[in-house]
């Protein structure tokens, strides 16, 4: 895993190399190579080296392209870095800004704006909110349902269905939804 990580490292300042000698700091690969380059410290658990990382990413995309997905997506990945760091009053708008660009650049039906849902959703029952998670969790639910998906995405929102169902005292739910 850490040779795959090296290399993807590589890869990653060699397409920042590209954006900067092909364009400039302002390009959208600029950006989202500063995404990339801070993927595998995450891996390795290099956390104060990925935030900075990825929170330039974010400035980069806010200030040059804010309509991107993928501007979205690094927000994204920011808000569960300080989720993952118990940085909880950090991630939350991170997170709801994610969810908010996600909706007007892709639509409410989109697996990624449901997956906003679920990472917000989860950020929200690990600070107790279970009622305001729960509704973001069963939503998130119901757009992957709706569009037919069986995939991964949907076994992890049943997780964090029953997870928060667990953490509330609520255990037949619970059940129901660990053994989908």
């Amino acid at each position: 895993k850490a040779d795959k990580q090296d290399s993807a490292l590589l890869i990653a300042r060699k397409m920042n190399q590209l954006a900067l000698n092909e364009q400039t700091d302002t390009s959208y690969w600029y950006a989202l190579s500063m995404r990339y380059i801070g993927n595998p410290h995450e891996t390795w658990g290099n956390f104060d080296s990925t935030k900075y990382f990825w929170k330039l990413s974010v400035d980069l995309f806010e200030k040059y392209h804010p309509e991107s997905p993928d501007y979205a997506a690094s927000i994204n990945n920011l808000g569960i870095l300080y989720k993952e760091m118990g940085e909880y009053n950090a991630a939350e708008p991170i997170l709801k800004e994610a969810l908010a660009i996600r909706k007007n650049a892709l639509g409410e039906d989109h697996p990624d704006y449901a997956r906003s849902l679920n990472n917000l959703g989860y950020l929200f029952s690990l600070q107790g909110k279970y009622d305001s998670s729960l509704v973001l969790l069963k939503k998130a639910i119901d757009i992957l349902l709706t569009q037919g998906k069986d995939s991964a995405l949907l076994i992890d929102e049943f997780h964090s269905l029953a997870f928060v169902f667990n953490k509330s005292g609520n255990y037949l739910n619970a059940e129901e939804y660990y053994l989908k």
